[in-house]
């Protein structure tokens, strides 16, 4: 759900709205667990990717907050193909609603489907990091 600068010098950008696992977090039943945040992670990576992109880099907008979230990240609805990648995260059921409505939509959509998270059991990834952070 961070969108990071890879050295042009523009700062790292938490998308608005919603929260994607950690990577080090896994969902799933005990049998089946997956690597659920290397999985978001690596789908948005694939959706950035430049060599899937005819002409080069692939541009992102991000529309900014006009304040920073409580550690001091930068806010932003961030998009990519004319896509808006904060709610297509939550539709492929990598991500979640958080902290507004928004994406509530997105996500019943994923449910509906039983995509990504939804697939099976999985831990909300702000109740992942407490648990993790005790």
């Amino acid at each position: 759900d961070t969108l990071r600068d890879r050295g042009d010098g523009y700062e790292n950008i938490r998308l608005a709205a919603i929260d994607a696992p950690e990577l080090g977090q896994t969902c799933g039943e005990p049998r089946a667990l997956w690597r659920c945040g290397t999985e978001a992670a690596a789908f948005l990576a694939s959706i950035l990717d430049p060599d899937g992109v005819e002409g080069g880099d692939t541009v992102v907008h991000c529309v900014l907050a006009p304040k920073p979230d409580r550690y001091g990240r930068a806010l932003g609805t961030c998009y990519a193909h004319g896509i808006n990648l904060n709610e297509l995260l939550v539709r492929e059921g990598l991500a979640v609603p958080y902290l507004s409505d928004r994406y509530l939509a997105a996500a019943d959509d994923a449910r509906t489907r039983r995509v990504g998270l939804w697939s099976g059991p999985f831990v909300a990834p702000a109740d992942w990091r407490r648990a993790a952070a005790e």
